[in-house]
């Protein structure tokens, strides 16, 4: 489910983050996560070229991972899958759209 949208220019690397507030229950925390992307028009995965090499980060219950690069007039959708301490997984996706302003 895409639950966000942003927009960034070709040169620029920027976080992206999701808050898994509303997923997770008492005491339940994000153990790990999975980090990937697509281009939307090709739906090939763009991980590599799109997301930072830079890990992801967990600060439960938000994940975070930095995103780079993409030509004007692309869109890519970053995948965030959490798994949390009671084996719960939640996937939530963001839209990222690269424009040359």
């Amino acid at each position: 489910m895409i639950v966000g949208q942003m927009v960034k220019e070709p040169s620029e690397e920027i976080t992206v983050a999701v808050d898994f507030t509303n997923e997770v229950v008492d005491l339940e925390t994000i153990d790990s996560a999975v980090v990937t992307s697509k281009n939307d028009a090709t739906l090939l995965d763009s991980s590599a070229s799109f997301l930072s090499i830079v890990p992801h980060e967990i600060t439960s219950p938000i994940v975070a991972k930095r995103c780079r690069g993409g030509s004007h007039g692309q869109t890519h959708i970053v995948q965030i899958t959490a798994t949390t301490s009671l084996g719960n997984v939640y996937e939530a996706e963001v839209e990222v759209m690269v424009a040359e302003s």
